[in-house]
C-alpha cells in the first residue's frame, strides 16, 4: 500500500502524485484530507495524434513534480497505453518508476487491470465513449490481459468521454 502520514488528531494524508491528462476531472476520487499534486497536459492534434504523443511526454511531466516527496504517481489516461498491451504498459510503468526514485508509477489502464485481477474478474462489459479504432484498441488490451470483453456498447464515433455522467 501507500504510505500514510499520521498528522495526529486522526488526520492522515496520503501523498500521491497525479499526472492528469486532458480533462480527467475525477482522478482517483481522492478525499479532501489527502494531498494531490496535479499536472494537466493538453497536446495538439486530434485524439489519435495526442494518444501517440502522450507517452513521450510522461518522463518530463513526472520530472516536473521536482523534489516533492510523493509516494506514487498516477497517469490518468487509458487511450495512450491501449496500443501497448498490458505487458508493455507494465514495462512503461516500471521504466518511469526508475526515473522517480523507484516510486510506483501507475497508468490508468494498468491500475484498472490490477483492480480487475484483485476482484477475480474474467469478463467485463465495455461502455465506450471512443471512436471505433480506440474501442478496438481497448478491447484488444483487455483481451490480451485475459479479460473477456462482452458486450461492448459504443456511444458513437464522436469522442465523448468527458460528456459522460451517471444521471
Amino acid at each position: 500500500g501507500f504510505r500514510l502520514l499520521d498528522l495526529g488528531d486522526h488526520r492522515r494524508i496520503l501523498q500521491l502524485g497525479v499526472y492528469e491528462l486532458l480533462h480527467f476531472a475525477h482522478v482517483g476520487g481522492l478525499a479532501n484530507e489527502r494531498q494531490r499534486h496535479v499536472i494537466h497536459v493538453e497536446l495538439p492534434g486530434d485524439l489519435a495524434d495526442r494518444n501517440r504523443a502522450y507517452p513521450d511526454s510522461y518522463p518530463d511531466c513526472l520530472a516536473s513534480f521536482g523534489n516533492l516527496d510523493l509516494d506514487a504517481y498516477f497517469i490518468g489516461l487509458t487511450g495512450a497505453t491501449y496500443p501497448f498491451g498490458p505487458e508493455k504498459d507494465r514495462q512503461l510503468c516500471e521504466s518511469l518508476a526508475r526515473r522517480v526514485k523507484g516510486r510506483p508509477v501507475f497508468t490508468a489502464s494498468a491500475a484498472i487491470l490490477d483492480a480487475l485481477r484483485a476482484m477475480g474478474a474474467s469478463r467485463i462489459c465495455l461502455v465506450s465513449p471512443y471512436p471505433q479504432w480506440l474501442t478496438d484498441q481497448s478491447v484488444a488490451y483487455w483481451e490480451a490481459a485475459g479479460i473477456r470483453v462482452d458486450p461492448v456498447f459504443k456511444m458513437g464515433e464522436t469522442f465523448r468521454a468527458y460528456e459522460m455522467n451517471t444521471s
